[in-house]
């Protein structure tokens, strides 16, 4: 695809792109949770989508720093927007109990 066909709105890229995806066989595509609902709608639900860049909002002042991440998501965010795996490294890793940390992400969307 030529640079001038490419649309400007990342969200009609990302839905254009899981569609290819899907053509050529994937199983999923990695997308912000800001994607996701529209990667599913233009999908069909039949692709996976893996969201990085989850953000715990309940527990931001113990350890969610958005960090280099600009585009962060909460994990009940991404979760309602179609999201079927979440990425959540540096507030479970920087806390000071990992396995603490990702419990209470994990609870908090039960």
């Amino acid at each position: 695809v030529a640079p001038e066909e490419l649309p400007t709105d990342v969200r009609t890229l990302a839905a254009e792109y899981a569609c290819k995806a899907m053509d050529w066989g994937l199983d999923g595509v990695v997308c912000s949770g800001r994607e996701a609902a529209d990667v599913k709608q233009a999908t069909r639900n039949r692709i996976l989508c893996l969201c990085p860049g989850i953000r715990p909002g309940a527990f931001e002042d113990k350890f969610a720093l958005h960090d280099d991440q600009r585009r962060v998501f909460t994990p009940q965010e991404a979760a309602r927007a179609g999201a079927d795996f979440l990425v959540v490294g540096r507030p479970v890793l920087r806390a000071d109990v990992p396995a603490l940390a990702a419990r209470e992400i994990i609870d908090s969307y039960k």
